[in-house]
């Protein structure tokens, strides 16, 4: 019989050590969670101090060692998680799915308020597409991770580009929702999380904003990702997505800690090529699924 059970405080290390071991190779890497060992130890305290109930992770323990290891971030207000694993440090394919499964079997009978479950899954992690097949997961998109490091980056400033105002919150929350219909923040989600270190930064025109992107910055950790830039459609081709990446990577490297930044952009976008000009390069492929 299996040894699975509920994570608790004093399992926060060797989790640590999982993931940290796990999500650093590519056929086991999931894109939710943190490649820094400091970063994923922090970010588990966080969960495991401030958001208990609706952040369960389970443990398949092998000879008193952790091997394997599935839970969520979850969101009771939206109902919405984000699985971080399943990881196992298995190599054999089929103890693997049993172990996958019978954690996942852990994880749909705690009892919370969430309705749909989010994976986004690196293209070379074979096991986790997998189940996330079986499961019944449907793929949304695929994803490129980029990275731009600051001894590449040259600044040019424009003034039009600040940050968002309260009263331009509900278009720039339209403007991402018509843009990014099928993606892991609302544009609600996205005002909701701005504070110090998570910003939106809007391009206005005539007291109207036309285009925005939203960074986040982890000076603890030294990273920073931009997490979504869009422009109005009908001011496409005039060169103000470079002029918003433009400054959201100047207020990231602003930051002392910082030396590099990272991108998601789906495959499919047309600005990838705009990216890679400001000198970003591709680290990652991942691809998003949703249940």
């Amino acid at each position: 019989m299996l040894t699975i059970y509920r994570a608790e405080k004093k399992d926060i290390n060797s989790i640590t050590k999982l993931i940290y071991k796990l999500n650093n190779q590519k056929k086991s890497n999931i894109g939710f969670c943190g490649k820094d060992k400091y970063e994923i130890k922090k970010c588990l305290e966080e969960y495991f101090e401030e958001e208990p109930e609706s952040s369960p992770f389970f443990l398949y323990k092998e000879d008193g060692k952790i091997v394997g290891m599935l839970g969520y971030d979850g969101d009771i207000k939206s109902g919405v998680a984000e699985l971080w694993g399943p990881f196992i440090d298995i190599e054999n394919y089929e103890k693997w799915e049993i172990i996958s499964y019978n954690l996942w079997n852990e994880l749909m009978d705690y009892e919370i308020n969430i309705i749909s479950y989010n994976m986004f899954i690196n293209v070379n992690n074979k096991n986790c597409i997998n189940f996330a097949y079986d499961r019944g997961f449907s793929l949304i998109n695929e994803e490129f991770v980029l990275k731009l490091y600051k001894k590449d980056f040259k600044y040019n400033i424009d003034y039009k580009i600040n940050e968002s105002r309260k009263n331009d919150h509900e278009k720039i929350i339209a403007l991402h929702d018509n843009i990014f219909k099928n993606t892991y923040y609302t544009g609600k989600q996205i005002i909701d999380r701005i504070n110090d270190n998570r910003k939106v930064f809007t391009m206005v025109e005539k007291e109207e904003p036309v285009g925005y992107v939203y960074v986040e910055v982890y000076p603890e950790f030294g990273d920073a990702s931009i997490e979504f830039l869009g422009v109005d459609e009908n001011k496409r081709g005039q060169g103000l997505g470079k002029k918003l990446m433009n400054k959201a990577v100047n207020w990231i490297f602003s930051f002392d800690e910082i030396n590099e930044v990272k991108l998601c952009v789906n495959s499919a976008n047309k600005a990838l090529k705009l990216y890679q000009d400001i000198g970003f390069q591709v680290v990652d492929e991942l691809i998003f699924l949703k249940l």
